[in-house]
């Protein structure tokens, strides 16, 4: 179904700890497991695809399922060892039954559990430095060019940023994470597909529903999302859509009477309804009163202080059984 493609670099035999999700958001066919490498009694983070799930879903109409897959691997291999704040690829391999892929451990989980534990919103210092994080890794992605099994991908939208897809390392720095729903060459700022398949239709942008296209513009609309999200403890619509029939019930959003106005003006901006007037730029985001003095190379450079750091996880090897859940090469 899917051949390595050159990305074998991971040899040996992995036991699993435990399995750390279900099936994937948009995904009927890939599980997370968490697992230890016997080479160097680390834990990593394993996805594994049923290959007959594969051809079943391809039988079925969806014939991109299969390259879908190819490029999500390519893009954990060419683009995660650059960007800090991209979840890093270790390596693949198949079975006869599975395909692999081998992930960093992001010992921190989701930044949705995050928020939960927070109460449901961030402290400022934190939305700050998460945005920041944030806005480098969509800036990565959208910079050419990214090169993809299937195309030259010189336009690449990640297509599915929520809080769910947002890791927090062991490190206490973001990565964002899963990257099944990224699409190559679409149009820079507009005109592109129209594709659903795989992501929530709850965090589309209002140009999807006119049926124009979307571009860059909508992954600098979801982090407007998630940054309302985690400002205000809440979707920013409501029970409604980002549908333009809908906008003056949205659009501007209504905030907690705690949140300061350039933090407002941020995030408003990112949701701005039209694409063109939308904030969908670094450069834009850098010039906002929120980050004004900020300094954004200690950012790139993973040197601010971090708003959490996750507890330590010991990874030294225990006795724990093998079993079917064993993958060995």
């Amino acid at each position: 179904v899917l051949d390595a493609g050159g990305y074998s670099a991971v040899k040996g035999q992995y036991q699993c700890i435990e399995v750390t999700s279900k099936m994937l958001p948009g995904s009927t066919y890939g599980v997370v497991r968490l697992v230890r490498w016997a080479v160097d009694h680390k834990l990593y983070a394993m996805k594994s695809v049923d290959k007959w799930a594969l051809i079943e879903r391809r039988n079925t109409g969806d014939q991109r399922v299969v390259q879908r897959l190819a490029d999500e691997r390519d893009f954990y291999a060419f683009a995660s060892h650059d960007c800090p704040f991209l979840v890093q690829f270790v390596g693949s391999f198949q079975s006869s039954k599975r395909f692999y892929f081998v992930l960093e451990f992001c010992s921190g989980g989701e930044l949705l559990d995050r928020v939960r534990h927070c109460g449901g919103k961030l402290p400022l210092e934190a939305f700050k430095v998460y945005i920041a994080e944030l806005c480098i890794a969509i800036d990565f992605i959208h910079t050419p060019p990214l090169m993809l099994s299937s195309v030259i991908g010189y336009v690449v939208n990640f297509r599915d940023i929520k809080l769910e897809n947002v890791l927090i390392g062991s490190d206490g720095h973001v990565r964002l994470t899963d990257f099944g729903c990224c699409k190559p060459n679409l149009n820079r700022f507009g005109g592109g597909t129209n594709s659903v398949i795989g992501f929530s239709i709850d965090i589309m942008p209002p140009e999807f529903f006119t049926g124009s296209g979307y571009g860059y513009p909508l992954d600098w609309f979801q982090l407007g999302i998630l940054g309302f999200e985690i400002l205000n403890g809440s979707h920013p619509f409501g029970s409604f859509s980002a549908d333009p029939d809908d906008e003056q019930k949205w659009y501007p959003p209504k905030y907690n009477g705690d949140v300061p106005l350039e933090y407002q003006e941020l995030v408003n901006g990112l949701l701005h309804p039209d694409p063109a007037e939308r904030w969908s730029t670094l450069d834009r985001v850098k010039e906002s009163a929120l980050f004004e003095g900020f300094d954004w190379r200690a950012a790139a450079r993973k040197e601010l202080e971090v708003p959490w750091l996750p507890p330590k996880v010991d990874e030294s090897p225990k006795e724990e059984p093998g079993g079917p859940d064993d993958t060995t090469l």
